[in-house]
C-alpha cells in the first residue's frame, strides 16, 4: 500500500450547518420523489449521501451491508477499522487493489458501495453511481441521461512526509477585524452650526476607537447623539493644504448601533470662523463579517445640517451608469432678497428668493432640462466626481479680495490718429481711451486689484507702476496722443517688468504698540493652562502696553527709545497681535528688527529666527543692512552730497541737485536731498561705480521716500535706472502730476533679479519741463529681507512673540516690522491698430513665428522679425511670469495674426495653445465699434476679475438674519446600473487608508485582490481641488478629475473626496496625484494630510498542502497558512476566529496519482 489520507476541509470562522445523515431511518429510508425533482434537490441528496457514507461509522452499517456484516461476523475488521467511516473503508480496500492487484479487495469494495447504494435507491428512475478517478466502483453513469455530481478531491502529494495521515485545505468563513465607518466633510462646509448623520452597521461588534482629521475654522465641542463627546482645538501651526485638528479623543460610549446624530458646535462666536474646510470622522468597530451587503444600484447623498448662512461646497460619485436621480431639499431661508440655490456640476438646477420653511422635490425629468441647457448630458456624471455647490446669492458679501494685477498695454502710434472707428468716423485713440477708463474701472471695482499702464510707440513711451488709484490711472491715459511707430514686444516687455511689483502689506508697523514682560529677566514666563508665552492663546492680560522703540537708555544713541520700560539687566519679553486675511496668500514672510542686542523671534509659538550676535540698534540691523543713506553724511562742499557715494549727472550747477536742512527736504532726521529743474531739463544723482557691494544680498530690496511740490505735470518724470553690468532704464516710472500732492510717498524694487556683483549703480533720475519742479528725497535704503517660514501663520489672529536678549546696562532697544508679499494673479491686455515693426533686445533670437501670412505686412516668414519679438515676449509673459495674456485688435485693418498669437501661441511647440486655433482664439478680440470695443475691455476686466476673486468664506457685512438652515434630511438620490461585485466562498473584504506625499498616493494592487472602492481626499483650503492624475502600466496618463471643464472655479463646488473607477486600477503601482488651484492654469501640488482609502476583495482560502499524522496538526496547519497568505497579499494580520467547525472527509489515495470521489446521481 502507497499510502492513505485522510481529507480535511477546515470550514473557519462562523459555523456553517453540516447536514450529516446519522440517523438510519432518515439515510436509508427517503421518502418517495416524485418526478418534478430539480438539480437543487438531486444535489442536496448526493451530497447528503457522500458526507453521509464518510461520516458513518463501519459498525453502524451492518444493516445495510452484507459484506461488512459478513467481515464483522467473521471478525475480519480491526478495532481500527469498524471505526473507520463506512468511505474509509471503500477506499482503504480499493487502495490495496490498486497497489497489490487484490482482485478480493476490489469485489469487497465494490460489494459494500452497491449494498449502500441499493439500501437508499427506491426510485426506478433514479440511478447513483460512486466514482474513484476515472474508474467506477458502483453503478454506470453513462445511462444517466439527466444528472449531476459531488466531488471531493484526494490530491496527490509528494515528499518524504508520512505516507498514512491527514491533509486539510481551509475557508474563511468570518474573522475578527476592525472594520470602520467614515462620516465624510465636504470640500468646505459652513458657516454656522454643523450636523451630520453617520449609520454604524447594527451587526457591528464593539466599538474600539474613533479619530477626527478636520480643518477648521475654530475651536469647535463635538456632541454624539444629544451627548457631549469632546472639545477640539485647532492647531495654529498647521500650513496650507493640512488639517489643524487631528484627535482620537472621542468619548465612545456615546455612539450607538444604526443611525448617530453628529453636533458640531463652534465655540467661535464670528460667523466666518464657522465652517469645516474638508475632513472626516472614522468610527473603528469589530466584526466576524467577510463583506457586507448592500443594495446595488442605488445610492442617496446626504447634504449636512447647516444652521447660519448655508454655504457648502461638495461633491458626488455615481458608482455606474445612471438611469435617473432626483432631489429633495429642505431649508429655512430667512433672508429676505436672499437667493438660495443649488448648483451640480456647471447647471444650476434650483434658484429661489422664497423664505420660510421650504420642501423641494426635483426629479429626473427636471433635472435633465437644467442638464441639457447647460450643455451637461447626464451620461457625463456616470463614474465621475461631480463638483456640487449649494448656499445664497445676493447677500453682498463684504468685499471679497481681489488679488489681481493687470497692465494694460496701449498702442500710441501714429495710426492710432486715425479716424475710422464707427459710428461716425470716430478717432481710433480717442476710444481706447474711452475703453482703457472702461477697462480701469472693471478691474478696481474689486477692492485689492491693481492696474498699470504702459503706452507704446517705436518703444515706451509712459507708463504708470501698479495702483489702485482711479484719479492717476485716468489721469495718465488722457494725456496720450498719437505718436510715430510701433513696438508691440517693448509694451508687452514693460508690462512684465511693472507686473513683478510685489503687493506688500505691513501687518506690524514700525513703531507699533507691543505688550511687554519685564519681570523674568533669567527664565521664561511661566506656562498658564498649558500654554506658553509664545502661543496664540496664552494669558497676556497682565503684561504692559507700550510704543516701540522699547527699552532703556543709561548711554543715550540714535535711534532714541520711545517708551522706556526699565534695567533689568536680563531678558526682556513682547507680544503683538496682527490680523491675516488669507494666510493661504501670502507668498512671502519678512522681518526687520531694531534690537539692542540680540533677539529670538516666534510665530504663533513656532521658533522663526534667532540671532546670536550681539549689537548696537539701527533701523534696521536685522535684516542685513546693505546701504541707507538718508544725506546725514551731507557737508556743504560742492553740492553737499558726500561724493564717495554719489556723484550728480546732468546738472550743470549747485542748484539742480543738493542737500539741504530745510524742513520741506527732511524726512527722518537733519538731512535730506532735493532736486529742481530750473533751466535744465534732467537731472540725477547716482551712486558711484563700484561703490555698492551686494555681493551676499539674497533678498535685495531697495526702498526710498520721495516728496514733489510745486508744478508737476502729467509729462513731468521721475526714473530709477539699473546698472548691473548694463543699464536698466526707468525700472520705476513715476508720473510726477499723479503725486504732486506734498506728502511723502514710499517707493520699493526687489534688487534680486540683477547681477548684483557687476558695479551695481542705481541712478535716480528727474525730466521736467523747466519751470521749478522740486522733488524732495530721503532714507534711501538697500536691505536684506529676512524671509521667515510662512507655513506657521493662520487666517485670523496669529501672534509675533519676541525675546530680547540684554547683556549689558548700557541700553536696550527694540522694535520690529512684518511685512508679507502677497500672491497675485497677473493678466495683461495687449492693443494695437496695426502690425509691428520694431524689435527687441529682450529678444535677441526668435524663431519664426509668424509664418508667412499674408496678414504680416510688416513681417515675413524669417526669424526673429518684430512679429515674432511681440509673440516671444508674450509667450515668456505665460510661461515665466504666469501672466494670463489677452489681445484686442482695433479697427477693421489691423492685422490680426501676431495679435492672434499673442494671445493663444505656444512658443515651445511652435503651435496654438492646445484648445486654440487660428479660427478660435479664446483671448482675442477685434471690432471697428466704439461701443462694441468698450464692452469688450469691460469683458475682459471682469474675466480678470473673476480670476482673481478667491474666497469660499462669505464675509457678510450689515443686519442679515443668521436664522437659516439646511437640514440634513435634503438628499439626491441616484439609481444605476452597477455589477455587484460576486464573493466566492471564503473570499472577504478589507480596507485601507494610506498617507499621501505632497498630495500624491500610491496603490499596489496584487493580482489575486479585486478592487472594490478607491478614494482619495484632499484639503484644499481656500482653493479648488482641480485636477486627479493617474498613472499606472496603461500606456497614457489618465485625467480622472478636471475641475476647469465645468467653468469658471468660483461658480463650482469643491469635493473633499474624489473617487476613482476601479476599472481605471491596473495591476502593480498605481500612482494618483492631486492638484489644486484657484483657475484652470494651476496645478499646486497639495499638503501631506490627503489620504488614500481604498476596499479590496481577497481570497480567503488555502488548499491541501502537507500530510500530517494528526487532523489537528494538519488543520492548524492550514489555518497558519491561510494566516500567512492573506498577510502576503494585503499586509495586514487578521484574526481568524477560534471557533471553528471541520467537515472531515476521510480516504486513501495512491501517491503517484491524483483522484476524485464523486458520487453521481440522475435520470435514467
Amino acid at each position: 500500500m502507497r499510502g492513505m489520507i485522510f481529507l480535511i476541509d477546515v470550514i473557519i470562522g462562523i459555523s456553517i450547518l453540516v447536514v450529516v445523515l446519522l440517523s438510519s431511518y432518515y439515510l436509508f429510508s427517503i421518502p418517495e420523489i416524485h418526478e418534478e425533482i430539480e438539480y437543487e434537490q438531486m444535489n442536496l441528496l448526493s451530497n447528503d449521501f457522500l458526507n453521509s457514507i464518510a461520516e458513518i461509522k463501519v459498525y453502524e452499517a451492518a444493516n445495510q451491508s452484507e459484506t461488512i456484516n459478513n467481515l464483522m461476523t467473521n471478525n475480519n475488521l480491526t478495532e481500527d477499522e469498524l471505526e473507520l467511516s463506512v468511505l474509509d473503508l471503500i477506499l482503504t480496500y480499493w487502495s490495496i487493489y490498486k497497489d497489490e492487484n487484490n482482485l478480493l479487495k476490489k469485489e469487497i469494495a465494490e460489494n459494500i458501495t452497491e449494498e449502500i447504494t441499493n439500501s437508499i435507491s427506491t426510485l426506478d428512475d433514479l440511478e447513483f453511481s460512486l466514482i474513484i478517478g476515472n474508474e467506477s466502483i458502483s453503478g454506470n453513469h453513462s445511462n444517466i441521461s439527466i444528472s449531476l455530481s459531488v466531488s471531493s478531491l484526494i490530491e496527490n502529494t509528494y515528499g518524504s512526509g508520512p505516507k498514512y495521515g491527514y491533509i486539510a485545505r481551509a475557508y474563511l468563513n468570518g474573522v475578527k477585524t476592525n472594520k470602520s465607518r467614515y462620516l465624510y466633510f465636504g470640500g468646505f462646509v459652513g458657516q454656522g452650526n454643523l450636523n451630520f448623520n453617520l449609520n454604524i452597521p447594527e451587526t457591528a461588534g464593539t466599538i474600539t476607537s474613533a479619530y477626527i482629521e478636520v480643518y477648521s475654522g475654530s475651536n469647535f465641542s463635538l456632541y454624539l447623539n444629544g451627548n457631549f463627546s469632546g472639545n477640539f482645538s485647532i492647531d495654529n501651526s498647521t500650513g496650507n493644504f493640512t488639517a489643524n485638528i487631528k484627535s482620537a479623543n472621542i468619548n465612545l460610549s456615546n455612539f450607538i448601533k444604526g443611525n448617530n446624530t453628529i453636533e458640531i458646535n463652534f465655540s467661535s462666536s464670528n460667523i466666518t470662523e464657522q465652517y469645516f474646510g474638508g475632513g472626516f470622522l472614522k468610527v473603528d468597530y469589530n466584526s466576524t463579517k467577510l463583506y457586507e451587503e448592500k443594495e446595488a444600484g442605488k445610492m442617496k447623498y446626504y447634504f449636512p445640517g447647516i444652521e447660519g448662512i448655508m454655504n457648502l461646497y461638495d461633491g458626488f460619485y455615481v458608482n455606474g451608469i445612471l438611469n435617473n436621480m432626483s432631489a429633495y431639499i429642505h431649508y429655512k431661508n430667512n433672508i429676505s432678497g436672499g437667493i438660495v440655490y443649488l448648483t451640480i456640476a456647471n447647471s444650476t438646477v434650483f434658484r429661489s428668493n422664497e423664505t420660510g420653511d421650504i420642501n423641494v422635490t426635483l426629479d429626473n425629468l427636471n433635472l435633465s432640462h437644467y442638464f441639457n441647457n447647460s450643455g451637461l448630458n447626464c451620461s457625463e456624471l456616470n463614474m465621475k466626481t461631480i463638483p456640487l455647490k449649494f448656499g445664497i446669492e445676493n447677500i453682498i458679501p463684504s468685499d471679497g479680495e481681489g488679488y489681481g494685477d493687470a497692465v494694460l498695454i496701449t498702442d500710441v502710434s501714429g495710426s492710432m490718429g486715425s479716424t475710422d472707428i464707427q459710428p461716425g468716423d470716430q478717432q481710433r485713440l480717442a476710444v481706447a481711451i474711452l475703453a482703457d477708463k472702461n477697462f480701469i474701472a472693471g478691474m478696481l471695482n474689486m477692492s485689492g486689484n491693481r492696474v498699470g499702464l504702459v503706452s507704446f510707440t517705436t518703444n515706451v513711451h509712459q507708463t504708470h507702476e501698479l495702483s489702485d488709484n482711479k484719479t492717476t490711472l485716468d489721469n495718465q491715459v488722457d494725456t496720450y496722443t498719437p505718436l510715430s511707430g510701433t513696438c508691440i514686444c517693448c509694451g508687452i516687455n514693460k508690462g512684465n517688468k511693472l507686473l513683478q511689483s510685489p503687493y506688500m502689506i505691513s501687518p506690524i508697523t514700525a513703531k507699533s504698540a507691543w505688550l511687554y514682560n519685564t519681570n523674568y529677566s533669567s527664565t521664561a514666563p511661566p506656562e498658564i493652562n498649558g500654554s506658553n508665552w509664545t502661543d496664540l492663546n496664552y494669558n497676556d492680560t497682565n503684561w504692559s502696553l507700550g510704543n516701540a522703540i522699547l527699552g532703556f537708555e543709561n548711554m543715550s544713541y540714535p535711534p532714541n527709545i520711545d517708551t522706556d520700560i526699565g534695567n533689568n539687566r536680563g531678558n526682556y519679553y513682547f507680544r503683538k497681535y496682527f490680523n491675516i486675511t488669507n494666510s493661504n496668500k501670502i507668498k512671502n514672510l519678512y522681518i526687520n528688527i531694531l534690537s539692542d542686542d540680540n533677539t529670538e523671534v516666534y510665530l504663533n509659538g513656532r521658533l522663526v529666527y534667532n540671532e546670536t550676535k550681539e549689537h548696537n540698534a539701527t533701523y534696521w540691523n536685522v535684516g542685513n543692512l546693505f546701504f541707507e543713506n538718508g544725506f546725514e553724511d551731507s557737508s556743504f562742499v560742492g553740492k553737499g552730497f558726500n561724493a564717495t557715494i554719489w556723484s550728480v549727472e546732468y546738472g550743470t550747477d549747485n542748484n539742480e541737485a543738493r542737500t539741504h536742512q530745510t524742513a520741506v527736504d527732511i524726512y527722518e532726521g537733519v538731512w535730506g536731498a532735493e532736486m529742481e529743474e530750473g533751466d535744465e531739463n534732467e537731472v540725477a544723482i547716482s551712486t558711484r561705480a563700484g561703490f555698492l557691494d551686494l555681493t551676499n544680498c539674497i533678498n535685495c530690496n531697495l526702498t526710498f521716500k520721495i516728496k514733489l511740490t510745486t508744478n508737476w505735470e502729467n509729462a513731468d518724470k521721475i526714473y530709477v535706472d539699473i546698472y548691473d553690468g548694463v543699464w536698466h532704464y526707468g525700472e520705476i516710472n513715476i508720473n510726477g502730476e499723479n503725486y504732486d500732492d506734498g506728502i511723502w510717498h514710499e517707493f520699493s524694487l526687489n534688487l534680486s533679479d540683477y547681477n548684483l556683483t557687476n558695479n551695481f549703480r542705481i541712478r535716480f533720475d528727474q525730466e521736467a519741463s523747466r519751470d521749478s519742479e522740486e522733488s524732495h528725497w530721503d532714507n534711501i535704503i538697500i536691505k536684506d529681507l529676512i524671509n521667515i517660514n510662512k507655513s506657521y501663520l493662520r487666517t485670523g489672529s496669529n501672534v509675533l512673540s519676541v525675546k530680547l536678549k540684554n547683556n549689558d546696562d548700557k541700553s536696550a532697544k527694540f522694535d520690529l516690522k512684518l511685512e508679507a508679499e502677497i500672491e497675485r494673479k497677473n493678466a495683461m491686455l495687449v492693443m494695437s491698430d496695426g502690425g509691428t515693426n520694431y524689435e527687441c533686445l529682450e529678444q535677441p533670437a526668435t524663431p519664426d513665428h509668424s509664418g508667412n501670412v499674408p496678414d504680416n505686412r510688416r513681417c515675413s516668414s524669417a526669424a526673429d522679425d518684430a512679429c515674432d519679438d511681440a509673440i516671444q515676449a508674450a509667450c515668456e509673459a505665460r510661461n515665466i511670469y504666469n501672466t494670463t495674456v489677452y489681445s484686442v485688435a482695433f479697427g477693421s485693418n489691423a492685422e490680426t495674426i501676431t495679435l492672434k498669437k499673442i494671445a493663444c501661441w505656444d512658443c515651445n511647440a511652435n503651435d496654438w495653445l492646445s484648445g486654440e486655433n487660428e479660427t478660435n482664439c479664446s483671448r482675442f478680440y477685434q471690432s471697428n465699434n466704439a461701443d462694441e470695443l468698450e464692452d469688450i475691455y469691460l469683458k475682459i476686466a471682469n474675466d480678470i476679475v473673476n480670476l482673481s476673486f478667491e474666497k469660499q468664506i462669505l464675509v457678510i457685512e450689515g443686519n442679515i438674519s443668521y436664522d437659516n438652515h439646511l437640514y440634513r434630511d435634503s438628499y439626491l438620490e441616484f439609481n444605476y446600473n452597477e455589477t455587484k461585485p460576486d464573493f466566492g466562498y471564503g473570499e472577504f473584504y478589507l480596507s485601507f487608508e494610506k498617507d499621501c506625499v505632497n498630495s500624491k498616493c500610491i496603490l499596489e494592487k496584487k493580482p489575486e485582490t479585486q478592487v472594490l472602492e478607491v478614494k482619495v481626499t484632499s484639503y484644499s483650503a481656500d482653493y479648488w481641488t482641480n485636477k486627479l492624475i493617474l498613472t499606472n502600466s496603461t500606456p497614457e496618463n489618465m485625467t480622472l478629475y478636471d475641475l476647469s471643464k465645468y467653468g469658471l472655479y468660483e461658480n463650482l463646488g469643491d469635493p473633499f473626496i474624489l473617487d476613482i473607477p476601479i476599472n481605471k486600477i491596473s495591476e502593480g503601482s498605481n500612482n494618483i496625484s492631486i492638484f489644486m488651484g484657484v483657475s484652470s492654469r494651476d496645478m499646486i501640488s497639495g499638503g501631506n494630510d490627503s489620504k488614500l482609502i481604498y476596499s479590496l476583495k481577497v481570497p480567503g482560502s488555502v488548499d491541501y498542502n502537507d500530510i500530517f499524522n494528526s487532523s489537528y496538526n494538519a488543520e492548524e496547519d492550514a489555518k497558519q497558512r491561510l494566516k500567512e497568505s492573506i498577510y502576503n497579499i494585503t499586509g495586514q494580520n487578521i484574526s481568524i476566529l477560534t471557533s471553528t467547525d471541520t467537515n472531515v472527509i476521510k480516504g486513501v489515495r495512491t501517491l503517484s496519482d491524483a483522484n476524485l470521489v464523486k458520487f453521481v446521481i440522475g435520470k435514467k
